[in-house]
């Protein structure tokens, strides 16, 4: 079973939604999404949080500059009680950039 918590939503980041939280028992976040810098040869970083905690970074150098590039997918696994949630979606470092041409979405596997 599956639920899509972000779908296609364009940036900037930081991405924030909140909703139910699933399930009591173990599930995979997956996250897809694009970036760009403004400097050539430097890592685009992609931070994923659950209630302000970092759950997992995707990390993708960046050859060129101010070139879109899709971020690798990530997967991360979690335990957590059903409840609301909050997942957040935020630029891991000062050189990843994000606009409205950037996409990104979450799905929650379970």
């Amino acid at each position: 079973m599956s639920q899509v918590v972000i779908k296609e939503q364009a940036g900037p980041l930081p991405i924030k939604q909140s909703f139910m939280w699933p399930s009591s028992e173990a599930l995979i976040v997956a996250v897809s999404g694009s970036a760009w810098t403004q400097k050539p040869n430097t890592p685009l970083t992609l931070q994923v949080l659950v209630d302000d905690k970092v759950l997992g970074t995707i990390q993708q150098l960046a050859g060129a500059a101010t070139m879109h590039m899709a971020l690798p997918t990530g997967f991360f696994a979690i335990t957590r009680q059903i409840s609301q949630a909050t997942l957040t979606l935020s630029a891991g470092n000062d050189t990843t950039v994000t606009d409205a041409n950037d996409q990104f979405t979450v799905a929650l596997i379970f």
